[in-house]
């Protein structure tokens, strides 16, 4: 019998995938191609408007050359202390 992976959300600092990206020169296309998504959803990512899947993560840390844990806050122990207001809550507008 096979065995299936449940698909994961892994919270995902959204700033970070999208400076990393434009520090490799790459664009949101180039990106999406490499992950299997469209740019619209790269786009979404990188908003934080869409949750990222423990797949996707190792597939952008594979594509922008970064360890999966410079875009987690978990992954990384930065949770509130490195991180921005807006990569701590990126659905929440910081004025």
């Amino acid at each position: 019998m096979k065995r299936l992976i449940e698909r994961q959300d892994t919270p995902f600092t959204h700033g970070r995938a999208q400076a990393a990206r434009e520090e490799r020169g790459m664009s949101q296309e180039e990106l999406a191609r490499f992950i299997y998504r469209t740019r619209v959803t790269v786009s979404d990512m990188e908003r934080g408007r869409v949750r990222v899947s423990t797949q996707d993560l190792a597939l952008i840390g594979a594509g922008l050359e970064k360890p999966i844990t410079h875009f987690s806050a978990v992954l990384t122990g930065a949770e509130g202390g490195q991180l921005t207001p807006e990569e701590r809550n990126p659905m929440r507008k910081v004025q």
